[in-house]
């Protein structure tokens, strides 16, 4: 009887050993699944950035740049061969992004920073109107994947005039607040739709207004910029704060349905803070903007 109990005694030790052992294994496996994981995401994080290295890089070639502006400012002109180099661009900038689609299937990024790249770098690439057109044409080869269910709405939604935009914000001329003279206070204007196109679309616009509309998601916030004397529309109710610089911040309570006009507005910044998605309708006519100008 005492041999048994020793030999039984053995035995769970034997197997509570096992046990440890197994769970130990396990943990080391875990460990190096995370270990690889992190080493995969590093290499393809890698890889997605120098392709958008040698996209820039290939970008600036004299050739390659003048077709770009061209298809900016003149894209009526473009010949044959200017639009295949713009295609090739266009193309290896749609692998980019699905390389990081690959990267969310396999769990190595999240779903918001795929849609938050995508977003940051759309308008830098197919923010005209040959640009998106040029989207458009290519919907059929990528119906039903990611990149139309994800990226199309983004690149849609973009002004056709960001880039032409950016370009001559870009640009000194006499006219730029660098070049006036130091004792008269610049009157700069720092356009939402250029700075933070993901947020702001423009519906519409001719010489005498421009109607823009503003969606801001929980926890995005929009970069810094101005406004002109507008009305505005809120479309959709939520909670925003805004950052009117030197400390200063407003809580702005938006209501849907709530309609008033406001006046020009200096740098700022908006926040949700709020858990639903915040929109708003701007209408800017401008010769109101222009009689402010006018104004001593």
């Amino acid at each position: 009887m005492a041999t048994a109990n020793k030999f039984d005694r053995i035995n769970r030790w034997l197997t509570l050993g096992a046990n440890i052992g197994v769970v130990l294994g396990l943990i080391i496996l875990i460990v190096e699944v995370r270990q690889n994981a992190s080493l995969m995401r590093a290499a393809m994080e890698a890889d997605k950035n120098a392709m958008l290295a040698n996209i820039e890089l290939s970008m600036a070639s004299p050739a390659t740049a003048e077709a770009w502006a061209k298809s900016v400012h003149t894209p009526e002109k473009l010949t044959d061969a200017e639009i295949r180099i713009l295609e090739a661009h266009f193309v290896a900038v749609m692998l980019q992004w699905d390389q990081l689609f690959q990267m969310q299937s396999i769990g190595l990024v999240p779903e918001e920073r795929v849609e938050r790249h995508i977003r940051n770098s759309a308008p830098f690439y197919f923010g005209s109107a040959f640009a998106k057109n040029w989207w458009r044409s290519e919907n059929r080869g990528w119906e039903g994947t990611q990149m139309m269910s994800v990226a199309g709405p983004v690149v849609e939604r973009l002004d056709e005039r960001f880039l032409e935009k950016r370009l001559n914000a870009l640009r000194i001329d006499g006219g730029h607040p660098l070049t006036e003279d130091v004792d008269t206070p610049p009157k700069t204007q720092t356009d939402p739709v250029v700075v933070s196109p993901d947020l702001y679309r423009v519906l519409f616009e001719n010489q005498h207004i421009r109607v823009v509309e503003y969606a801001i998601a929980p926890g995005e916030h929009d970069n810094p910029h101005t406004h002109p004397p507008k009305f505005m529309v809120v479309l959709a109710s939520g909670r925003l704060k805004i950052d009117i610089g030197n400390g200063e911040t407003i809580i702005s309570e938006e209501k849907t349905g709530a309609a008033k006009w406001t006046a020009a507005r200096g740098l700022h910044t908006a926040e949700n803070i709020g858990d639903t998605t915040v929109r708003v309708l701007l209408v800017e006519p401008k010769s109101a903007q222009a009689a402010e100008d006018a104004t001593p």
